[in-house]
C-alpha cells in the first residue's frame, strides 16, 4: 500500500508558482488517476490565469494562533480526498513562522502522514528583475531598478532559513529554479514521482503564467505610474497580458554599480544557501546564468512592430477606461441629484418623533455636504447623529426660500437631468473629445524620462477626470447652497422684482456650472439675452 504523503509546494515567489498550480488544476484527474489529489481547485477560467494555489486555507489555518490542532488535522485530510497522496501548493508558505510549521509537522506525526516540501529558489539578480516588473505592474512603481532595488530584499533565503530550523532535512527538497526553469512541469513531477507515468506537451513547459514586461511595456507602465501612482497599473498590466500572453519576458538593464552592490549584499546569504542545501557546490549565485547588458534605462532597445502593437494596445485601454469613468460619472452624480429628489418629495420632519416641524430635509442635506456625499438618508442621520451634534436643519434668513419653493426647484431639477442630460451626460463630453483626441494622439515609448513632460497633461486630465464628478457635485452643491442662503436681491437697480436666484441657476446651467454670479451675470448678460429667471 502506497505511504500516505503531502506534497506541498511552498514557493518561492517568481519561480513560475502560477504555472504549476495552472497546470495540476487543469490535469487533477489524470494526477487523480495515478494517486495524486489536488482538492481545493480555484477553478481557474484561463491557462493564464494568476492564483494563489490550492493550498491558501492551509496557509491562512497555519499562520492563525488561535487554529486548534482538530482543525488543523481536519483541513489536512481533506486534501487527501480519495487518494492517499495529495499535492497542496501556495507560494504564500514561503511567508509561514517557526510555529506554522511546526503545527504541520505535528500534524503529520498524528494521522501519520509524511511530509514532502518542494522550494524552488532563484538567483538573486535574476529574482530582483523579476520582482521590479511585478511592482510595476501591481503596485504603481515608477523609479528605474537602480533606485528600486535599493529598497527591495530577496525574501527566499529567509524563507529558507525559517524551514530548515523546523523541518526535517529530509522533509525539505529545494531545487534552484533558474536550472529547472524550461522543464519545470517535469521537476514537479520527478519530485511527486509521477514523472514517467505523464506525457506532458511542449506547450506545458513553454507557457508563462503572470510574465514579466517587454521593455515597451514597462516603459508605457512606468509612464502611467509616474503621474497616476498604482490606480491603473494592474487593469493596465492586465491588459497587455491578456492581449499577448506569449510574448517573452525582456530584462531591464542596470548599472555595473548595482551588480557590485548586490554581490557584496548578498554574498553570504548565498554561500549559506549552497553549503546547506547543496553540499557546498554553486548551485545558487547572484548573477544570472545569460548576461545581462549594463546599458543605461534610455539605451533600451524597443521592437518597432511591438511598439506600433503597444501603442494600438494603450489607445483602445485608455478609451475603455475614459468610457468606464464616464458612465460612472453619469450615474454619481444622477444618484445624488436623486437623493435630493427623494429629500425634496418624501421627507417631513414631523412625522418622526423628536424631529423638529420645521426640519427640512433637503435643507438638512445642502447645509451638511458629508450627508449628501454618503447618499445617507437625512432624517434617520439627524435623528442618530445631528441632533447630538447640533447640526443645522433649516435655511434661514431668506423669506423668500419657503421650503415648498425649495422642493419645487429640486423637483424640477430632477426631471431637467433625466430629460436633457440621461444620454449623452453633456457636462463631459467637450472633455472627453479633448481626452480622446490627446490620448491617441500619446506616442506611447515617450512616457518616459526627458519626454515625458510632452504627455503630463492628457496624463493628468485622466487622472482629473476620476475626480471630475465629486468635483463638480461639491462646486454645484456649494453655488446652490451660497444662493439659498446669501443672496440679497433688493439692493441692485433694474432687477426685476421676482427675479429668482435659483430657478436663473437652474434655468441657465451654463451659470451654474461656470460659477458665476448670478445676478451679475443677469444684468451683464442674461437681461439683454432674454433668459428665463423665474419658475
Amino acid at each position: 500500500m502506497t505511504e500516505k504523503t503531502l506534497f506541498v509546494h511552498a514557493g518561492g515567489s517568481k519561480t513560475g508558482s502560477s504555472a504549476l498550480q495552472n497546470f495540476c488544476e487543469n490535469n487533477a484527474s489524470r494526477l487523480e488517476a495515478v494517486g495524486l489529489a489536488y482538492e481545493h481547485r480555484i477553478n481557474i477560467k484561463s491557462d493564464y490565469e494568476i492564483n494563489s494555489g490550492n493550498g491558501k486555507i492551509l496557509y491562512k489555518a497555519l499562520s492563525l494562533a488561535t487554529t486548534t490542532d482538530n482543525e488543523i488535522d481536519s483541513l489536512v485530510l481533506s486534501y487527501f480526498g480519495s487518494c492517499n497522496r495529495a499535492i497542496c501548493s501556495c507560494e504564500f508558505f514561503q511567508y509561514t513562522d517557526s510555529m506554522g510549521w511546526r503545527k504541520l509537522l505535528e500534524s503529520s506525526v498524528r494521522l501519520g502522514f509524511k511530509l514532502k516540501i518542494i522550494f524552488y529558489v532563484r538567483n538573486v539578480i535574476p529574482f530582483l528583475l523579476s520582482a521590479y516588473d511585478q511592482v510595476i505592474k501591481r503596485h504603481g512603481e515608477w523609479r528605474l531598478f537602480d533606485e528600486w532595488v535599493l529598497e527591495a530584499a530577496w525574501d527566499h533565503v529567509n524563507s529558507l532559513q525559517v524551514m530548515s530550523e523546523e523541518l526535517p532535512k529530509e522533509s525539505l527538497h529545494v531545487l534552484n529554479y533558474d536550472q529547472e526553469k524550461k522543464r519545470l512541469i517535469s521537476s514537479f513531477l520527478n519530485f511527486i514521482g509521477v514523472n514517467a507515468l505523464f506525457i506532458t506537451d511542449q506547450v506545458d513547459h513553454e507557457r508563462q503564467v503572470n510574465r514579466s514586461l517587454t521593455n515597451q511595456e514597462r516603459n508605457v507602465l512606468i509612464g502611467f505610474n509616474k503621474v497616476l501612482g498604482d490606480t491603473f497599473s494592474q487593469q493596465l498590466s492586465d491588459f497587455f497580458v491578456s492581449k499577448s500572453p506569449d510574448l517573452r519576458a525582456e530584462t531591464v538593464s542596470y548599472s555595473k554599480m548595482t551588480n557590485q552592490l548586490l554581490l557584496d549584499r548578498y554574498n553570504n546569504q548565498v554561500d549559506w544557501i549552497n553549503n546547506t542545501f547543496f553540499e557546498n557546490k554553486p548551485v545558487v549565485s547572484i548573477l544570472p546564468l545569460e548576461t545581462i547588458s549594463h546599458n543605461s534605462h534610455q539605451e533600451r532597445i524597443i521592437n518597432p512592430l511591438q511598439n506600433c502593437i503597444i501603442n494600438e494596445q494603450v489607445s483602445d485601454w485608455t478609451l475603455e477606461i475614459m468610457k468606464k469613468f464616464r458612465d460612472g460619472a453619469e450615474q454619481r452624480i444622477q444618484r445624488k441629484i436623486n437623493t435630493l429628489y427623494d429629500a425634496a418629495r418624501n421627507h417631513s420632519g414631523n412625522l418622526y418623533p423628536g424631529v423638529p416641524d420645521d426640519f427640512d430635509a433637503v435643507a438638512y442635506l445642502l447645509i451638511n455636504k458629508d450627508v449628501f456625499y454618503a447618499e445617507m438618508d437625512p432624517v434617520q442621520h439627524f435623528i442618530n447623529h445631528g441632533k447630538a451634534e447640533g447640526r443645522a436643519y433649516k435655511i434661514v434668513n431668506n423669506k423668500r426660500l419657503c421650503q415648498h419653493h425649495l422642493k419645487c426647484w429640486i423637483i424640477r431639477l430632477n426631471n431637467f437631468f433625466i430629460k436633457y442630460l440621461a444620454n449623452p451626460f453633456f457636462l463631459f463630453s467637450e472633455q472627453f473629445k479633448e481626452l480622446i483626441v490627446n490620448t491617441i494622439m500619446i506616442n506611447s515609448t515617450c512616457l518616459i524620462d526627458e519626454k515625458m513632460k510632452e504627455f503630463e497633461l492628457p496624463l493628468k486630465r485622466l487622472k482629473i477626470l476620476k475626480n471630475s464628478s465629486d468635483l463638480r457635485c461639491n462646486k454645484l452643491l456649494n453655488i446652490l447652497n451660497n444662493t439659498a442662503q446669501n443672496k440679497a436681491i433688493d439692493c441692485y437697480p433694474g432687477l426685476p422684482s421676482d427675479f429668482d436666484l435659483l430657478s436663473y441657476l437652474i434655468f441657465n446651467l451654463d451659470v451654474l456650472y461656470s460659477g458665476a454670479d448670478p445676478i451679475k451675470h443677469f444684468i451683464n448678460f442674461g437681461k439683454a439675452e432674454g433668459r428665463i429667471y423665474k419658475i
